[in-house]
């Protein structure tokens, strides 16, 4: 089947821009759409010149990227493979000449980039100042060696200066290293000193612009959606550990999951069965599944931390109490300031969080769909994530009321977290049921 799907005008000039020169940035704001033009990108590199790509990300983007390439590109599931496996496994996909994309964790390509075959030639790397932000770590050494090989760059971030300019390094350096020519020259340059030779301070931000300009696009969500008042809904499918996936298809297929020490039961009941499915996939320590990683969980932090870099708080919904409780643990591990509403906490406490996530004294707000639908004015947030959902339309479409109120300037991103599971796709298929239904006597 052709593949009809278009860039919008700003993508079609950014993809002409990464055509014009062997290296590149974009470093567009969040949800402006930058993968679908390196998708294309890739896909021109393949039809004009024969060059594979390895497209480097974090782990939990694999599902949501695989796909979006997938799509963009018209290449089948055979052509855009995930290196997420066993040594063996991997150099069986090198050795595959049929394959066109190699995705890749930071790691795996700081590791393997000389593994993979000579035909790949461009990198395009997602989430940058996740993966190569810090000049003496071994894994930017192994990604400067890299650059020596390969010909072809594109670097994807909204937030490349992390805190610090020197976090910008990394990315000039290989596009044009004549800037700075060393990193202590970059610091000496832009770096304010005590007098215990510590940075303290950061200096000459014209020149670092300057720098960036000449060498990357981008544009804001201000800019890119400026016609556009609805809601931005962006379903993005996230990875399951294994351990989960196995216990999940076994309640789906047979009700009953069998733990070390007990059993999960849930036959002679469809509704019983439907929870315990949504248990495991929302909160699957709740139940004594362990896993070893969470892809809503690690997902979700690359949110919060893109909302962060530029100022905004994020507003978090999940149906189950263990799943908020877990939110919130993990945000606090990271030193945010988080607060929770659901049906424990008192209407005096609810005011109380209210005005401090209104008044800026919170980065993340995790509620219930069922507390938070109603009442509150948040529209200054730039996100609503959902990482669990409940079957009601009216709460699904109140809660995203929340940020999307009158006074915005810009369109609400919503973001539904999902695995792809049967259980999810069913949810959404019953809220949408219910919305139109709902239209039709108002």
């Amino acid at each position: 089947m052709e593949n009809k799907l278009t860039l919008r005008d700003y993508q079609l000039e950014q993809l002409q821009y990464h055509l014009s020169a062997d290296r590149t940035m974009n470093l567009s704001e969040p949800s402006t759409g930058k993968t679908p033009t390196v998708c294309v990108y890739m896909k021109i590199k393949w039809q004009k010149e024969k060059k594979k790509t390895v497209f480097v990300m974090p782990t939990s983007l694999f599902g949501k990227n695989r796909e979006e390439v997938i799509r963009w590109t018209g290449w089948s599931e055979d052509e855009v493979v995930r290196c997420d496996c066993t040594p063996t496994k991997r150099k069986k996909l090198y050795a595959d000449s049929n394959v066109k994309c190699f995705l890749m964790s930071f790691d795996c390509y700081a590791a393997e980039w000389n593994l993979l075959p000579k035909d790949v030639d461009v990198v395009v790397i997602d989430e940058f100042h996740l993966g190569f932000s810090t000049h003496k770590s071994k894994r930017t050494r192994s990604y400067y060696v890299s650059s020596r090989r390969f010909k072809y760059f594109i670097i994807m971030t909204g937030t490349l200066i992390d805190g610090r300019y020197s976090s910008a390094y990394p990315a000039i350096t290989i596009i044009e290293p004549r800037y700075y020519c060393t990193y202590e020259n970059f610091l000496h340059y832009h770096g304010i000193y005590n007098k215990y030779r510590k940075i303290v301070a950061w200096r000459n931000a014209g020149k670092l612009k300057e720098i960036l300009k000449r060498h990357s696009c981008g544009i804001t969500v201000k800019e890119a959606y400026k016609n556009r008042k609805e809601n931005i809904i962006i379903h993005e499918k996230c990875d399951m550990d294994p351990v989960q996936k196995e216990a999940y298809l076994q309640m789906e297929k047979d009700a009953l999951v069998e733990l070390e020490d007990r059993f999960i039961d849930a036959r002679d009941s469809g509704g019983v069965k439907q929870i315990r499915c949504r248990q495991i996939l929302s909160c699957p320590e709740h139940l004594g599944i362990k896993v070893k990683s969470n892809g809503k969980d690690e997902s979700l932090m690359i949110h919060i931390e893109d909302s962060l870099a530029y100022q905004k708080p994020v507003l978090v919904f999940s149906v189950f109490e263990a799943e908020q409780n877990r939110i919130v643990s993990l945000c606090e591990k990271k030193g945010l300031r988080v607060a929770l509403i659901n049906g424990t906490v008192s209407s005096k406490k609810r005011s109380e969080i209210d005005a401090d996530f209104r008044n800026g004294k919170l980065d993340v707000l995790v509620g219930s769909p069922s507390t938070c639908s109603i009442g509150f004015n948040w529209e200054h947030v730039d996100k609503v994530i959902f990482v669990s959902c409940d079957y009601k339309d009216s709460t699904y479409e109140q809660a995203i009321a929340r940020g999307n109120r009158g006074t915005r300037e810009t369109p609400l991103k919503v973001y539904l977290l999902e695995y792809g599971t049967k259980v999810e796709k069913r949810i959404m298929e019953i809220i949408e049921r219910k919305s139109i239904e709902s239209q039709k006597v108002h």
